[in-house]
């Protein structure tokens, strides 16, 4: 993604036009798919500088990218010639309150295609860790791990994996994180599952109204993107090994073309009648899951030479890790 720096130098007082810059930033970021930093160089008076602290803390907060996020650990994992990446949410948790209605929202994530018996049986599967009776101790098995039984809260991923792909950097929109499950899950790559079992909660910013209005946006958005995702997913799964290269190691390239296949579908259908919901924000919506899946492959394009300078950066011209490990693990 192009970045930009947009400077303010000032000598004076000028919140309002602290202000105005700060709309100009969101605008190019939104407008142009560009990364913008803003730079206040503040020389004003103690009195107007106050003011100024103000007018930056008044401006719109940075979008919350779960994909990006992790895209940066993967970066600095490279950086440090680690073999894995081990993530962990900070509400890691599952809680599980009116089943019915629970069975309902994860039932919107699934095709519409979807046998009644098959949806049953992933709603049945989802987000539930590896299960739900008491821990009596270590249990660890080599297998295909599905990626609706792994808790995001609690995985690990190996640098063969996350070295070659990145998350989308889709913002606003809940379950980015979990495209390489379901990458690794369909290439027939092997994971290690523990019988380690998670329990979810909702953190105490998540219970204001603005936290509660937040995660509903996010939710939309997650509806949103399966227009495009479910493709993706669909084509990753019939295409046997030809995500895979001669080592069995994933070719991005193969990847990016399923996910720029997917940025021409119809916007129509239920997830039209999602924003219609929200109607101000309804273009603006639509056009985000959209362009959050050209932001994907624009970025799986590059995102191999991105990891091979973060290695090189860490460790000189030494040759990038290897290491006999599964690349998924879930507990």
């Amino acid at each position: 993604m192009r970045r930009v720096w947009l400077a303010l130098p000032t000598n004076r007082a000028c919140a309002g036009a602290i202000a105005a810059v700060g709309e100009e930033a969101a605008y190019g970021a939104r407008r142009f798919g560009i990364e913008v930093h803003l730079l206040v160089l503040d020389r004003a008076p103690a009195s107007a500088h106050a003011e100024h602290r103000k007018a930056v803390a008044a401006l719109p907060p940075s979008r919350v990218s779960y994909g990006a996020c992790a895209n940066r650990a993967f970066l600095i994992a490279q950086a440090l010639g680690c073999t894995s990446v081990h993530r962990r949410d900070s509400d890691s948790r599952y809680q599980r309150l009116d089943q019915d209605t629970y069975r309902e929202l994860v039932g919107l994530s699934t095709p519409e295609d979807y046998p009644e018996i098959w949806r049953g049986h992933l709603i049945d599967a989802s987000f539930r860790g590896a299960g739900d009776t008491a821990f009596g101790g270590d249990r660890i098995t080599l297998t295909t791990i599905s990626p609706m039984h792994a808790g995001m809260c609690d995985i690990g991923l190996g640098h063969e994996v996350y070295g070659k792909v990145p998350l989308p950097p889709t913002t606003n929109t809940i379950g980015s994180e979990c495209f390489l499950t379901h990458l690794v899950h369909d290439a027939r790559l092997p994971g290690v599952q523990h019988n380690r079992h998670i329990a979810n909660f909702h953190t105490e910013e998540r219970r204001t109204d603005s936290g509660f209005l937040a995660y509903q946006l996010r939710f939309a958005k997650f509806l949103l993107s399966m227009t495009y995702l479910n493709a993706v997913y669909a084509r990753t799964a019939a295409a046997g090994d030809a995500p895979l290269d001669a080592e069995r190691r994933i070719r991005a390239r193969v990847v990016a073309g399923f996910v720029r296949d997917s940025i021409g579908l119809d916007r129509g259908g239920r997830y039209a009648t999602v924003t219609d919901t929200l109607a101000d924000r309804r273009s603006r919506l639509l056009d985000e899951a959209r362009d959050g899946m050209a932001d994907f492959a624009l970025l799986m394009d590059h995102w191999e030479a991105l990891t091979r300078a973060s290695a090189a950066a860490g460790r000189g011209d030494v040759s990038p890790v290897t290491a006999g490990h599964p690349p998924a693990v879930t507990r």
